[in-house]
């Protein structure tokens, strides 16, 4: 129980539960102006003549006129808006925060780690996260209400024990029709979670596979599918909303019923003081209100329960007790300018879930400023092995050790993000002009630079555009072939003016032609940096150092200088 809790306030991060308590705060202020209110009520009515007066003065104060009573209950009145408001504002702030952080949390999370869905990433960047947030908020909420409630039939339990016996046995009987609504509410909100996380999830597949549907004539059948669980999302909601707000209405309605009959009946059970009647029938009013609130609120978490569970075994399972949230930092800039390079001894890998790979018993040694082809088919552990290389994955056996040309080993890890430029076979491009592709992690270049660089990766197309580097591409690089993208890729790694050079496939969708230029280009660099390219085959132009087959059996087969 208290591991849950824990985790729970971890979870929900200390900002929104300090926002959270704050509600419990008001709660207490609000039972305070509720029953204040109460007090002048029957004050109120007794100065106007509405209600006999008893044997006990409210407060132990003379009665005023009617209007003084009146303008105090009307400062009441506001004094207790405020309160309101106030558990509004800070339950909502409670849910904005717990939105922002854990969208920054999954930012981070789905950048740093590679082979994220991107469909399922944004359903929980949108549905998920803010669904979990209003459920936490209204977790927070329901508490503070409770506490409303306890104390609002405290006071009743204090004026007429009978009379608050008869509302508990009110309660009784909405108990089991809540429960019924209840289950009919869960259902349909598990089909709401589903079918919109699916929806979101077959938009993406479409957008990211959009030239393959249309060549293909699925344009149909993909709007279909997405369309029917669309459909399966909308009527699954309509059936919440209707069953939410039933359960909200009921208490209200018993709440009336209620009052009614003790109206009809509560002479007799404040004969001695009648006035304390407008108190009391006050606070049942309240106390259904309260309940009727409750109801409200604990639908939309019922609603929102499945996104809380999944977004909860989400941030267990990859941010508690791990060093997502911690960056690589470096104080010395100076190690950019120093190569580094591994050495392997009997270097193995297996995936978490058991599954083997071709990584085994693997032993190596890339010296500083050499050129290493990693070839092997799809799947064979190319880009497995290199990441174990950068130190994204760890070998489950053997030693890798990483050092520089002084054979220093210490912390030479935390320095790769600094030395390394990456090219791989989809280039990445933003939205933006030519110049902003080329300046992404290259502020400092001017562009002198810029168009040395084109011309040596064969990039001179770019000055045929008429805005030459301030030409604009989309997001996708419409307009751009693939070649060309390529060149720009390879452009703007060169200009990072990195020691390490990681060409995934970097040259797959190029030309003869062009692939010549390029393999030169990486011929010029050799003994400059450490560059390693990953393919599905050798390429007899290379000028290499190292050559690593994952399409051999043997690993120590596989090594070659």
């Amino acid at each position: 129980m208290k591991n849950t809790i824990a985790n729970f306030y971890n979870f929900t991060g200390s900002r929104a539960t300090k926002f959270g308590f704050a509600g419990f705060v008001f709660a207490f202020f609000a039972f305070v102006c509720d029953l204040a209110m109460a007090i002048m009520l029957q004050r109120f009515f007794m100065a106007a003549g509405l209600v006999s007066l008893g044997k006990d003065m409210p407060l132990g104060v003379a009665l005023n006129t009617a209007t003084t009573e009146g303008i105090i209950l009307i400062v009441v009145a506001i004094i207790r808006g405020f309160i309101t408001w106030g558990s509004g504002y800070v339950a909502s702030l409670c849910q904005v925060v717990i939105e922002v952080e854990k969208r920054q949390q999954l930012t981070q999370w789905s950048i740093s780690k590679d082979g994220q869905e991107v469909g399922t990433i944004m359903s929980y960047f949108n549905d998920i996260i803010l669904g979990s947030a209003a459920a936490i908020g209204g977790i927070f909420y329901i508490a503070s209400r409770v506490i409303l409630m306890v104390g609002v039939f405290g006071t009743m339990f204090y004026y007429s024990y009978s009379m608050s016996a008869f509302v508990i046995v009110i309660l009784f009987i909405i108990a089991p029709i809540q429960i019924l609504i209840d289950k009919a509410i869960n259902k349909n909100s598990k089909i709401i979670q589903s079918s919109m996380a699916n929806s979101v999830s077959l938009l993406s597949r479409a957008i990211k596979n959009n030239l393959f549907i249309s060549l293909h004539n699925l344009s149909s059948h993909e709007t279909k599918t997405i369309n029917h669980s669309l459909e399966n999302y909308g009527s699954a909601s309509a059936s919440y909303y209707v069953l939410n707000n039933i359960r909200a209405i009921f208490p209200q309605i018993m709440g009336i019923i209620t009052v009614v009959f003790i109206a009809i009946k509560g002479n007799i059970f404040f004969e001695e003081n009648p006035a304390i009647l407008v108190l009391f029938l006050y606070m049942v009013l309240r106390f259904f209100q309260i309940l009727s609130d409750i109801a409200r609120v604990s639908g939309n978490l019922r609603l929102n329960y499945p996104r809380i569970f999944l977004l909860y075994q989400w941030w267990k399972d990859n941010i508690l007790n791990t060093h997502a949230n911690e960056s690589w930092v470096i104080d010395d800039k100076d190690y950019k300018n120093n190569p580094i390079g591994w050495r392997g001894d009997n270097i193995s890998f297996t995936w978490p879930n058991g599954k083997d790979t071709n990584i085994q018993n693997l032993s190596f040694d890339i010296p500083p400023l050499s050129t290493t082809l990693i070839v092997g088919a799809s799947g064979s552990g190319k880009t497995t092995f290199f990441n174990i290389l950068l130190g994204l994955l760890r070998p489950t056996n053997g030693t890798l050790n990483i050092y520089d040309l002084e054979k220093n080993s210490n912390h030479v890890i935390n320095r790769i993000p600094y030395k390394i430029s990456y090219v791989g076979s989809d280039p990445f491009i933003i939205s933006g002009t030519i110049r902003d592709q080329l300046l992404m992690g290259n502020l400092n270049i001017n562009d002198d630079e810029i168009k040395t660089i084109l011309n040596l990766v064969d990039g001179g197309f770019v000055f045929d555009f008429q805005d030459g580097l301030d030409h604009t591409l989309s997001e996708q690089g419409h307009g751009l072939s693939a070649g060309q993208k390529q060149r720009i890729a390879l452009a703007r790694a060169i200009l990072r003016k990195p020691s390490i050079l990681l060409l995934d496939e970097a040259t797959a969708n190029l030309d003869a032609k062009t692939e010549r230029v390029i393999v030169n280009f990486i011929n010029s660099m050799h003994k400059k940096m450490s560059i390693f390219i990953i393919s599905h085959r050798p390429n007899d132009h290379l000028i290499i150092d190292k050559m690593i087959d994952f399409n051999e059996k043997s690993s120590h087969k596989g090594i070659s200088a």
